[in-house]
């Protein structure tokens, strides 16, 4: 199943005091929106939109809505991913990610009412929604590497997270079971973040492609079978996939005895020595009838000789 963007509202505008700060919890890839409770923009003189401790400028728009996003400022940071209503100067920014937490304050300068501000806490935390559209079984022995395809090449605004759970249905979330994230990547900084996981099942064999996203295990154990989940968040929406991987167990061998080891070697020197006899043997035969017929001969040669 598809999900798009989340768009989150505070609509909490009344008896909201100057400097009270509301504190807002959204999940990594979503879209919020910061209302300003202005209902018209032109009865307003000026909204300045500040970002952080020291009050970064992110936009600011005027009693004759013209908007303006600061392009230099946190730049990269929020890079095309920042809106201003024209109606309300509320901000919204989409594909959020966890750097972006922190405080957002609204300067709102009325001709008639003054200054007055609204402060936003933003908790962005990393999140997974397990209803992924699309299930890929993968079967492979142990001891095999394999790789789980994203399909896509990342672009600057990507943000890939690999999920992993080591036993669920067909594939299908359920709370009891815990969902860990092994593996994020980060397609504005190409910074990968890989987890061992649970009990470290994932230590020194996971590795993640900074164009694709794909996820490697370059050594796989039966402990890795499970379900894996791909999120891929954009400015275009959200994608899920799921992968069912089985890793299938090799019989294992305890150590050799020391007929084992000896044993083929024995055997192919009992089998030379009986090749040798043979030899020895037909050649010896092979003499006697030799030296047999040559007396014959000789007797013969006499016997004509007397006559």
């Amino acid at each position: 199943m598809s999900i798009s963007l989340l768009l989150v509202l505070v609509s909490a505008c009344g008896g909201v005091d100057t400097g009270e700060v509301k504190v807002m919890s959204v999940m990594e890839g979503d879209s919020v929106t910061l209302n300003t409770c202005v209902n018209d923009v032109q009865k307003t003189s000026t909204i300045i939109w500040t970002y952080g401790p020291k009050k970064d400028v992110l936009a600011i728009m005027d009693k004759g809505s013209q908007t303006s996003i600061d392009e230099d400022v946190l730049a990269e940071m929020f890079r095309r991913r920042l809106k201003l209503d024209p109606q309300t100067g509320s901000l919204s920014i989409k594909n959020i990610r966890i750097g972006h937490s922190g405080l957002y304050t609204a300067e709102i300068t009325s001709n008639r009412e003054g200054t007055s501000e609204r402060v936003f806490n933003v908790n962005v935390t990393g999140v997974f929604d397990p209803e992924a559209d699309k299930l890929k079984s993968v079967s492979m022995n142990e001891g095999e590497p394999v790789t789980l395809k994203t399909g896509v090449t990342v672009k600057r605004d990507d943000l890939i997270l690999w999920k992993f759970v080591q036993s669920t249905k067909h594939c299908v979330y359920d709370a009891v079971h815990n969902i860990q994230r092994i593996a994020k990547l980060d397609g504005e900084t190409r910074e990968t973040s890989l987890d061992a996981g649970e009990d470290q099942i994932f230590s020194g064999c996971l590795s993640l492609n900074e164009q694709t996203g794909d996820l490697t295990i370059s050594i796989t154990k039966t402990k890795h079978t499970g379900c894996y989940f791909l999120q891929i968040n954009s400015n275009t929406g959200t994608r899920f996939r799921r992968f069912n991987v089985t890793v299938n167990a090799t019989t294992e061998r305890g150590p050799r005895t020391h007929w084992e080891v000896t044993g083929p070697v024995v055997l192919t020197a009992f089998v030379l020595v009986l090749i040798v006899m043979g030899l020895i043997i037909c050649w010896q035969k092979k003499r006697v009838q030799t030296t047999e017929a040559q007396s014959t001969d000789k007797d013969s040669e006499r016997a004509e000789l007397k006559s």
